[in-house]
């Protein structure tokens, strides 16, 4: 799970928070990276989820954002030249 003011990249009307986008149940496109080839593109939001959770881990990087998610939350990250799933912990 990522964190309430996380903020998505919408087709529609560029940045949203997840907060924003699940509790109305927005129609939206989200920018997604399929993680098998690397090539983004926008995607329908299909379902949308509550989940309660008290402890989030910031993590940062060296791009110098950070986002806030659960440690049961996979990362991804580019290195050398593929994609690799990182566990948040």
């Amino acid at each position: 799970c990522l964190d309430y003011n996380s903020q998505l990249t919408t087709l529609e009307v560029g940045k949203v928070t997840i907060g924003t986008l699940v509790n109305n149940k927005l129609p939206y496109h989200v920018l997604s990276v399929d993680p098998n080839t690397g090539v983004s593109s926008y995607k329908k939001v299909l379902n949308f989820h509550k989940h309660p959770h008290n402890d989030c881990l910031k993590i940062s990087h060296s791009g110098g954002g950070s986002i806030k998610c659960t440690n049961n939350h996979n990362v991804y990250t580019y290195h050398r030249g593929n994609i690799e799933k990182i566990p948040a912990e």
